[in-house]
């Protein structure tokens, strides 16, 4: 007896449901490394603010090339806003808009693209705890290229600055801080590098800061009592392993203390327990190193800075220099190389200072660079420099998604191992070669700034001998009035206040020359 099987009807898919289905799977976007959602722009999204508004937590924002003229502000955590191609995916100021990215919410990360013309800044984190920047390339913004204000817990990397007035990378009230900047090339702005209020765990490292005004400004200025104050020998900013160079560009634009600041390596203002250990510093008409007061920073003064295994050479004035009034306690330990220091004689046996750690050499400099700007303390506009061929991020579509949470936490074991960047050899080496003296250096300051550096003016000093001729002056009027002649003596004060003049009138003379006015 056979039996025969019994087979279920066939269905087909009808072409309604065909469609329907088709329209739901090409309207969802695809997901990022099965974390959050990749939102293409302008794909499916015309403008990068209507991706971002639309975003959820995690979420991948994949921009493809083009240039995009809007402002975007991400309120939305956690996001990943990423370029497919750095140098042409543009985000486009026109000179008109603000502010080219403004990131206000946690976690946040920006990858692999350029932001470029923005009148205030090119981007900017404000009030957030989390941030990653990398392969950026940002350029010829007003004010700032990238700016941390109150943020914290974040790192900056593999990305190029420049063509800012008043700093490159700019770094503003956060204390800790729990910031890495590493791997960054930074040139033509006012100040590569610039902190007001800002300290702890603030680490400046493996990094390239060239033909800038002036090469780093850390803290800055504390009106506010944010920056913290070091205990126990902490370091609360780490410039380590750093090429610095050729930061007296006077075609780079400049504004405030980036303009006054000319003309020095890193310039310590107003700082608590900076450390500037194992960089390379060449060819500055200032400075190499500076630890001294700009107008406008108080009596906060600079105290507990150290300076230790730098190779500084080719510096104008002197390779470091400590300047008053209210330095305290900063120590200049044994560098890399043989180099010049203003006052000559300074020195220091762990926290014990030897010496005068005051000259107010820096300080009248500084005076009359900012009496010769004037109030608003502008220069003149920079060169627009266009931005080098850099790498980009390696597989943009494929690369991890990683919100921006426990980034200091992440990046601090790498700490330890810091390597200055490949070209910082063959520019010390050409510096030592072409001279000891950088071109534009003043003539006359040199060679009187040799002399002034073995007499250090200070107001300790100065309030100590204007006693003492007081007193000498009060005993031979004294004397005469007993009725004894005194010519003698009054002869020799003479000479003394002549030498006073004399020792006055060389720290000006070298505060003029290196003032530029």
């Amino acid at each position: 007896m056979s039996t025969r099987r019994a087979f279920a009807p066939r269905r087909t898919l009808r072409l309604p449901t065909f469609l329907l289905c088709l329209v739901v799977l090409l309207g969802l976007p695809a997901r990022a490394d099965g974390q959050g959602t990749v939102r293409r722009v302008p794909a499916r999204y015309p403008t990068i603010q209507g991706a971002v508004d639309a975003a959820a937590p995690g979420d991948l924002i994949l921009i493809d090339r083009g240039i995009y003229r809007e402002q975007v502000v991400v309120r939305v955590p956690s996001l990943v806003l990423r370029g497919r191609d750095r140098a042409a995916v543009v985000l486009d100021g026109e000179g008109t808009r603000e502010t080219g990215v403004e990131i206000v919410a946690d976690g946040v990360a920006l990858e692999n693209l350029t932001v470029r013309q923005h009148r205030t800044q090119g981007i900017v984190w404000r009030g957030v705890r989390g941030l990653r920047g990398r392969y950026l390339t940002v350029h010829d913004n007003g004010r700032y290229g990238i700016r941390l204000d109150r943020a914290v817990d974040g790192l900056i990397e593999e990305s190029y600055v420049s063509g800012a007035a008043e700093a490159g990378i700019a770094v503003a009230h956060c204390a800790p801080c729990e910031l890495v900047v590493r791997r960054v090339l930074v040139e033509h702005n006012g100040a590569g590098f610039a902190a007001e209020e800002a300290s702890g765990t603030l680490h400046l490292v493996n990094s390239t800061w060239r033909q800038n005004r002036v090469g780093l400004l850390p803290h800055g200025r504390d009106t506010s009592g944010t920056v913290v104050r070091a205990t126990d020998g902490l370091a609360l900013t780490v410039i380590r392993g750093n090429l610095i160079h050729d930061n007296a560009n006077r075609s780079a634009p400049a504004r405030g203390r980036a303009a006054i600041g000319w003309g020095n390596g890193v310039l310590i203002s107003g700082a608590d327990a900076a450390l500037v250990a194992e960089n390379v510093i060449v060819n500055h008409i200032g400075h190499g190193v500076l630890i001294a007061p700009l107008p406008g920073d108080g009596a906060s003064g600079a105290r507990g800075n150290r300076v230790t295994r730098n190779i500084i050479v080719a510096s104008s004035r002197a390779d470091i220099g400590v300047g008053g009034p209210h330095t305290q306690e900063n120590c200049l330990e044994a560098q890399a190389n043989h180099v010049t220091r203003a006052p000559a004689w300074f020195r220091c046996d762990g926290t014990r200072v030897r010496g005068v750690d005051n000259d107010l050499v820096p300080a009248m400099t500084f005076a009359l660079r900012r009496w010769r700007l004037g109030p608003r303390v502008d220069s003149l506009p920079g060169t627009l420099i266009l931005p080098p061929v850099l790498p980009s991020l390696e597989g943009p579509d494929r690369a991890e998604v990683r919100p921006a949470v426990a980034v200091f936490a992440a990046v601090r074991p790498s700490l330890d191992s810091i390597a200055i960047p490949a070209a910082a050899d063959s520019i010390r080496r050409a510096a030592q070669i072409a001279g000891t003296v950088p071109e534009g250096t003043p003539r006359v300051g040199a060679f009187i700034a040799a002399f002034q550096e073995l007499l250090p003016f200070s107001s300790t000093l100065l309030i100590v001998v204007l006693a003492l001729l007081g007193g000498w002056r009060a005993g031979i009027v004294w004397w005469v009035r007993r009725g004894h002649t005194a010519r003698k003596a009054l002869r020799a004060w003479r000479v003394a206040v002549g030498a006073l003049g004399v020792w006055i009138g060389l720290a000006v003379a070298v505060a003029i020359s290196f003032s530029g006015v």
